[in-house]
Order: C-alpha cells, then structure tokens, then sequence
C-alpha cells in the first residue's frame, strides 16, 4: 500500500513538474517577447530617423547644394542609405524575432490549458492526505528512509529531463549556426571569385543570394539561441554555476551579424568577420552541450544507484 503511494506521489509529481516547467518557460518567453519589443521600437525609431535623413538630401538647402558642387553629395547619399538599409534589416529580424515569440508563447498557453492537469493540485492534496492517513494508522521499517529516497530519485529525474532539455536545444542551437557558417562561407567563395577573378554580374548574384539566404539562416539560429538560453534559465543552478555561460551574448547574437552589414558587406574581411563570430558561437555552444552532458551522466548515475537502493529496502 505505503510503495503504491509513493508511486502515486512520483506519477502525479511528474505531472506537476511539466507544468510548471511550462509555466516558467511561459515567464522566460514573457520576459524575452517584452524585450524583444523594446528593441522593435528602438529600431523603428532609428530606421526612421536614418530613412527622413535620406530623404532629406533629395531636399533644397544650401548644405546640400555645396555638397553637389563639391562632389560629395554621392558619397554622402552613399552612407545615409547604407546606414538606413542597416536600420531597416535590423527593424525587421525584431519584427520576426517578435512574431516568433508571440507564436511560441501562444503554443505554450494552449499546453498549460491541458485538460488533464486540471485540479492536478487537488490529487495531490488527496494523496497528501491519504500518506497522512496511512502514517497514522501503520508502522513500517525504513518508512522514513524510503520517503526521503523517493524526494531525491524525483528530485534527481526531474534535473536529468531539465538537462536533457537544455542539450537537446543546445543542439539546435549548434545545426542552426552551423547552417548559416555554411552559407557565409559560400558568399565568402563567390567574394572570393566577384573580387579577384572578375566574376561580374553572375558571380555578384550568387554572393548576394548567399548573402540573403544567410540572413535567413541567423534568424532561425537567433530564434534556437533564444530557446538554449531559456533551458539554461530553467535548470537548476547547481549545474549551470560551473558552466562559463554568456547568455547575454545568445540573446544579441544577429546584432553583430546586421552591423555595418550594407557599408562594409562587399568587404572580404567583413564577410570573415561574420564567420569568425559565429564559429566563436558554434564554440562556446558545443562548450556547454559537453558539460551538460557531463553533468547528465552523473546524474543518471545518481538516479541508478537510488533505484538500487530502493529496491534492496523494499526486497529485504
């Protein structure tokens, strides 16, 4: 009666523990979309102002003028679109980095309505008083001692599935970076061909379709890079403090790749630099994923040698 119970209590706990992991990982998005927001706007507002300034020079003024006579006017046009351009593509990754969020939060609250853990804490106020019931009424060796090895054995799965999670979106994360260093490092071999082999109009395409498609692939690793940091968040500190984690830099990672992305990007070396970032991600990702592995094993580890014990307690 005392072991069914207990499993009972384990079962009804495992529910519990997914739910208001839900309901933590629904705060974090919470937090990350309001964020995500503030950067909306900011940008909007930049993309704005960048956008009036070019418009601006299209506009009479004596400033204007003199910069016509003096030959500059061009290489100020030049640099104010360059700098709205970068506005604008930097507006819309947080429009979709927006989007995202909103659709993985409402993804989120549809699962915490689950019908089936509804009055989920009532069961287990049942079952509280039931233990209670039994306990009054019942004396059994290694009571105690069991109760306290079923904590730590839930205590220890519900750590390995927070783990797990992590890992699992820690490799995401790594595939997605991956992706896009390969599409960087095929729009650094049509620079390569466009600059020193006079590759012209075809070679030009290929690079900026490269380039596009590169865009493409660091929004989806920001999106992945927003989730691992948001498992992070969600495992128990006692793992992570031994972890070298720079979450920020998860969270603002596409910033560096959209910098000076239009006045610098038929730069060879701007095109390096781009890929040199994101094998410094690619790095400190898979960094984290061994040690997470690491502390998995251990904690599997853990968990066999309770269920050992349990076992040799309940069979004499």
């Amino acid at each position: 009666m005392w072991n069914h119970l207990n499993e009972q209590q384990l079962a009804i706990q495992s529910e519990i523990n997914a739910r208001d992991k839900l309901i933590r990982k629904k705060n974090i998005l919470e937090k990350q979309l309001n964020a995500e927001e503030i950067k909306k706007e900011t940008c909007y507002k930049k993309f704005s102002k960048e956008q009036q300034e070019v418009h601006d020079l299209d506009h009479f003024s004596f400033i204007n003028t003199f910069r016509k006579l003096s030959g500059s006017m061009e290489e100020v046009k030049e640099k104010e679109i360059a700098e709205a351009a970068e506005a604008e593509i930097k507006w819309n990754e947080a429009v979709k980095m927006t989007e995202d969020l909103k659709h993985e939060l409402a993804d989120i609250n549809q699962k915490i309505s689950n019908p089936k853990w509804v009055g989920l804490d009532s069961e287990w106020k049942l079952l509280m008083e039931k233990k209670e019931n039994w306990l009054r009424t019942n004396s059994q060796k290694d009571r105690k001692q069991l109760d306290s090895l079923y904590d730590i054995r839930n205590n220890l799965e519900l750590l390995e599935t927070e783990i797990s999670e992590a890992h699992e979106a820690g490799l995401k994360s790594v595939q997605a970076l991956n992706k896009a260093a390969g599409y960087l490092n095929s729009a650094k071999s049509m620079s390569t061909w466009d600059t020193f082999l006079g590759g012209g109009l075809i070679a030009t395409a290929m690079k900026h379709s490269s380039l596009n498609e590169s865009e493409d692939a660091i929004h989806k690793a920001q999106l992945e890079l927003h989730r691992f940091e948001a498992e992070l968040q969600d495992v128990n500190e006692s793992v992570t403090e031994g972890l070298k984690v720079d979450r920020g830099s998860f969270l603002t990672f596409a910033d560096y790749f959209f910098d000076d992305i239009f006045t610098e990007w038929t730069m060879h070396s701007r095109i390096n630099s781009s890929i040199n970032n994101v094998n410094k991600m690619i790095d400190q990702v898979e960094t984290i994923c061994r040690d997470l592995k690491s502390q998995q094993t251990q904690v599997n580890q853990q968990i066999n040698e309770i269920k050992q014990e349990l076992t040799e307690i309940i069979q004499g």
